[in-house]
């Protein structure tokens, strides 16, 4: 009986040195956003959005979004957790107005509870480690869009107040010397992204491999990957200081196989009896390259100005373009039956085609400035497609009122005819909102 009494004695003491332990060894902090947000959009018949039946968006939405972030480190083990509530409001649905254009949704309020991070780094001794868990896998060198990514098809720098969608990753990283590290990369699950989900595409398990080097005033990486569904990707990226102020970058990539839907027509007896499909078919196992160089400035007392141009091989070319928005026209209008599952699925594809950009040639551009007063942060951007004459501008404003309290603004305004990539789903959406610091 002395024994048991010695023993449970002994796991007390174990116990709460290791419970100590625990506590000596945790940060955590917390971020609750509140927020408005109007978003203007197409949803007339022949528009990818008739009557807002695909995209369901609303007028006038807000939210309270109450984001922790817990973090441990001891002993060569580092765990990340970033659990998230998320509750959206419809204002539409308390609006009487008959102009709201947002007949679908009726619900006040939705909640959501998910997990942007949740991953734990093994250190292996001093040159190598393990990292898995459930994040975003962030590679490459531009400030928008990185294609030598093959890990992530939406980008976050839209609208950076929201949150993308992580996946589920293993990696292994060997430090060879230095200047040298080679990790190992296998992207083992979707998660909870929606693009991976019917009616779009089906998840494959990616591994991939990179090779990067890390000199004084330059840095590049190779990467490959592949997956089972023969899909191959080779990128190469990097940047270089040219001195103090003046960065470069390029990131080249060369894919076999991709996820992208396109348009193609069937024939019909007639021109009037034919249809439309959105597919993600044959057309995609060929060789895709993309190209994008940039460069950024930042002046001495001042903002820092950042050009890039981008081209990419996936995007469509008149011919494509003109088919996808043919399909497009063809299958707003059908809105009964069997033909609406069907137009519904291709408005779908074609409000998400795999990819962030529609077309091939893109300028990037943005302007901004940090510590403004030592209080202010503003960004200013426009995206420019010369293939359509379409374009974006968008604009970030944060004051920072106290050290756990910042105001912000986002706007984003989008130009061109109702058949290129900005002006085919949203005129301009505003964003206004706070985040408390706990």
């Amino acid at each position: 009986m002395y024994g048991w009494v010695i023993l449970l004695i002994i796991m007390g003491q174990v116990g709460s040195s290791f419970a100590q332990e625990i506590k000596e060894n945790i940060t955590s902090s917390m971020d609750v956003m509140v927020f408005t947000r109007t978003i203007n959009f197409y949803d007339t018949t022949g528009t990818v959005n008739p009557d807002n039946r695909i995209a369901q968006l609303q007028n006038d939405s807000g939210g309270l979004y109450f984001r922790p972030d817990i973090r441990y480190q001891s002993r060569g083990l580092s765990i990340w957790f970033k659990p998230r509530l998320n509750i959206d409001v419809n204002l539409d649905a308390f609006s009487s107005n008959e102009h709201m254009n947002n007949p679908v949704s009726t619900e006040k309020y939705e909640h959501e509870f998910s997990t942007q991070e949740l991953k734990a780094k093994f250190q292996l001794g001093g040159e190598a480690y393990v990292l898995a868990g459930r994040y975003i896998k962030e590679l490459g060198p531009s400030i928008i869009y990185n294609p030598s990514n093959p890990f992530v098809i939406e980008t976050g720098q839209l609208n950076p107040k929201l949150e993308i969608r992580p996946m589920d990753f293993v990696e292994l990283n060997v430090t060879i010397n230095q200047e040298w590290e080679a990790t190992l990369i296998a992207n083992v699950g979707r998660a909870d992204n929606a693009i991976y989900r019917e009616p779009f595409f089906k998840f494959y398990r990616t591994y991939g491999f990179m090779l990067e080097y890390y000199g004084v005033y330059d840095s590049y990486s190779l990467l490959v990957s592949t997956n089972r569904k023969q899909q191959h990707h080779l990128a190469l990226f990097g940047q270089r200081n040219i001195s103090d102020s003046f960065l470069v970058w390029s990131d080249i990539v060369l894919d076999r196989g991709i996820n992208r839907y396109y348009a193609q027509k069937i024939p019909g007896i007639d021109d009037a009896l034919s249809q439309y499909d959105v597919i993600n078919g044959p057309e995609n196992y060929r060789s895709f390259p993309t190209a994008l160089v940039g460069s950024s400035y930042t002046f001495e007392v001042g903002p820092t100005v950042t050009l890039e141009y981008f081209y990419t091989g996936r995007g469509f070319d008149d011919d494509e373009a003109k088919t996808l928005f043919d399909a497009i026209d063809f299958s707003s209008q059908k809105n009964a039956g069997t033909d609406k599952l069907l137009s519904n699925r291709n408005l779908a594809r074609a409000i998400n085609i795999g990819q962030p950009y529609l077309r091939k040639n893109y300028l990037f551009t943005q302007f901004g400035e940090n510590d403004l007063y030592g209080i202010l942060n503003y960004t200013l951007r426009y995206i420019h497609s010369f293939d359509d004459n379409s374009g974006q501008y968008s604009g970030i404003l944060e004051w920072h009122a106290s050290d756990s309290l910042e105001v912000f603004l986002v706007g984003i305004y989008n130009e061109g005819a109702r058949r290129s990539d900005f002006g085919r789903l949203i005129d301009y959406q505003m964003m206004f909102g706070l985040i408390k610091r706990i």
